[in-house]
């Protein structure tokens, strides 16, 4: 039922054309009744009526309950602004490492990402301001409030300046909580636009390609066929090189920026601490060296062609230290090959001051990732597999009149390049070793009283350097590093120093970087060492074969690509949903307290406002002006009594029963406070 306001139809007009005066006013009268005849009220279906007459239902309450809508609204913003985060988040991802492409293309992007960003925090303070309004409904039934505090409450999440208010400040701190939250919900969407940029990058695109492999055969491994000069110049050049940085000598790559992987065989070597059957060997070596006037070699047996030519071994004999000549010597770092046979796994022993070291020559699969961005080598990672015992003859002269021990035949020269290419590496490996470091105390002062003591300061210096160890890598090793001079003087030689037991001895000879030493032990180094020389024999051109092998290349082409900073938009957004989630908790106990879902429409004002109390209050202010004389009032949500509500003053209030003591016929509304009691939720209100 609805009630529409129609005019009745005017009369036509009636025109006297006798000039009568009194029929003329009599006519004026008509038309002026009719024109201004009182509008009647037709009944219509939507609204509720009492008879013909069209009049208002008089006796219906107020309704109670949720309703839907509102929650509903309040739930879906929240819902939807939680999915344009994640889809922000998954838009960027998506072009995260994508080529950017034009400016035009790169723009558009960002103009989602913004979209994205303005829609989100949009629904999210959409959800809170909904919340916000059931929220203030509370403080109105609880508390009463200045009219200039009503209006800035109501304007709170829409007018900045509403928070310039003291009572506002004291008396809802809530309310101002949830108001600012709504505020400074925009700020969380200034970062996640920004989370994308375009920067440099590389485009990755696998192709097979043929690259090259070293080639065993080239002449350019020796100049001779033989033990004697046998490595070429160009061999020891790169095993020097490679020896001072302790590194891979980088080869060419068929990209600045790629990424690929060889495999080849090449020499290594495998080294342990000696057994009980090589001991004596080190033994008889370090009594010739303090003991006689061996001269100790500077190269390897194989290599100073002295072939099968070994020393008489005397057992137990040790020498750590030297005996008491001019100064006590310490054996630092000692390396020889001695040979034991006609077909033999070529060694090198290594003698430090505390360990005796055999490294034995293999033939292994060495598997090599390469690694270049902007023409530079960054990575050159290596694993070896099917490593084996690798054997040659032991004697002096050419190759090339041996007999192959299994098929007891004179081979021709091509079948033995590879064994001396094979020599010719492990050559220019041992020359970088062979040789003798020791040191000696210094300023050593001879004593007549008492006779034959002597005094030292404790200072270390290098006594012999035939080695060329010290002018590479492996003198970082904690071996070279520790030298333990103070245990082995202070054990030898405490009978003839005056000194006594030394707590101290300086030792600051070996200062290279410990990068240099793979796990600071000296094994190791040596097995790295062996093991770059021989993948350094790739960056020479004369020592492969080009196009050896196909490989799969990744070429890394620079371009602009998208950057996303994942980790400010999830935390951007986190710190709205968090906020926004609390504002809904807020307003779902609101609307509990309240029993009913709070509107600030003009519909709701309008039916808040309507009684006697507050129509005299704005009398004369109706143009919605709020003068100064009027900010003072305070007014308060609930059911209006005495004069507030048109009823009798002090007239109880019962469950279910008025203000005016008739069941039912009590009214809600804003009014001054003493004349507004608390709403019982549930009862019957019109």
């Amino acid at each position: 039922m609805y009630y529409s306001v129609l005019r009745q139809p005017s009369e036509p007009e009636v025109h006297n054309s006798s000039g009568d005066k009194s029929n003329g006013i009599t006519t004026i009268r008509e038309r002026i009744e009719t024109d201004f005849t009182i509008p009647q009220i037709r009944h219509h279906e939507g609204l509720p009526s009492n008879g013909s007459t069209g009049s208002f239902d008089v006796g219906k309450y107020v309704t109670w309950g949720i309703a839907m809508r509102t929650p509903v609204i309040m739930v879906t913003w929240a819902v939807a602004g939680f999915i344009l985060s994640i889809g922000h988040h998954f838009y960027y991802d998506r072009l995260d490492g994508s080529i950017a492409g034009t400016s035009n293309q790169q723009n558009w992007a960002l103009r989602f990402g913004t979209a994205f960003s303005f829609l989100t925090i949009a629904l999210l303070k959409a959800s809170c301001d909904a919340a916000y309004k059931q929220y203030i409904w509370t403080l109105f039934k609880r508390k009463s409030y200045s009219l200039d505090t009503l209006d800035k409450l109501f304007g709170l999440t829409t007018d900045i300046f509403a928070f310039v208010s003291w009572e506002v400040a004291s008396q809802a701190k809530l309310a101002v909580f949830l108001a600012l939250t709504s505020w400074l919900m925009a700020l969380a969407g200034i970062t996640p636009p920004a989370t994308l940029s375009v920067g440099p990058g590389f485009r990755n695109e696998t192709i097979t390609t043929s690259l090259p492999s070293t080639n065993w055969n080239a002449k350019g491994f020796a100049n001779i066929l033989g033990y004697n000069g046998h490595a070429s110049s160009e061999v020891r050049q790169i095993s020097s090189s490679s020896a001072q940085s302790m590194s891979i000598i980088p080869i060419t790559p068929p990209n600045g920026n790629s990424t690929f992987y060889t495999q080849f065989y090449g020499p290594t070597v495998q080294c342990s601490l000696a057994n009980s059957s090589q001991i004596p060997i080190f033994d008889e070596y370090a009594f010739k060296m303090w003991n006689t006037s061996y001269t100790m070699a500077s190269k390897a047996k194989f290599e100073a062609g002295l072939g099968n030519n070994s020393w008489n071994v005397l057992a137990n004999a040790t020498a750590r230290i030297s005996p008491w000549y001019d100064a006590p010597m310490m054996n630092v770092f000692s390396a020889f090959s001695p040979s034991l046979s006609l077909f033999i796994v070529q060694q090198i022993f290594i003698q430090t001051s505390t360990d005796s070291i055999v490294c034995s020559m293999r033939n292994a699969s060495f598997n090599v990732q390469h690694e270049f961005v902007n023409g530079a080598q960054t990575k050159a990672e290596y694993t070896i597999t099917d490593s084996q015992p690798f054997w040659v003859p032991s004697q002096s002269g050419d190759f090339q009149s041996l007999t192959d021990p299994v098929t007891n035949v004179t081979p021709s020269t091509d079948y033995w390049r590879p064994y001396y290419s094979y020599m010719s590496v492990f050559q220019a490996f041992t020359a970088l070793l062979n040789g003798n470091v020791s040191t000696t105390l210094m300023d050593i002062v001879a004593l007549d009283n008492p006779k034959g003591k002597f005094l030292f300061d404790g200072n270390v210096t290098v006594h012999t350097e035939n080695s060329k160890i010290l002018q590479h890598g492996l003198s970082a090793c904690d071996d070279f590093a520790h030298v333990p001079w103070r245990q082995s003087f202070n054990a030898t030689f405490k009978d003839n120093s005056a000194s006594g037991n030394f707590s101290t001895i300086s030792n600051n000879l070996f200062t290279k970087p410990a990068f240099m030493c793979r796990n600071r032990t000296l094994i190791h180094a040596i097995e790295d060492l062996a093991n770059n020389i021989t993948i350094s024999m790739l960056s020479s051109s004369n020592l492969v074969s080009q196009n050896a092998q196909t490989v799969p290349v990744t070429y890394f082409t620079a371009q602009n690509i998208y950057l996303y900073d994942a980790k400010n938009l999830v935390i951007s957004y986190s710190i709205a949903a968090l906020f926004t989630l609390f504002v809904l908790t807020i307003g779902f106990l609101s609307l509990k307290f309240n029993g009913v879902a709070h509107s600030t429409s003009f519909s709701a004002i309008v039916a808040t406002t309507r009684n006697a109390e507050l129509d005299a209050v704005s009398r004369g202010h109706s143009l919605g002006a709020l003068p100064a004389g009027l900010q003072g009032v305070r007014l308060r949500f609930g059911e209006l009594v005495g004069n507030g509500g048109g009823m009798k003053e002090g007239v109880s209030v019962g469950e279910g029963v008025s203000a005016s003591g008739r069941e039912g016929s009590g009214h809600i509304g804003f009014g001054r406070v003493e004349n507004v009691v608390p709403l019982r939720k549930g009862g019957r209100y019109w």
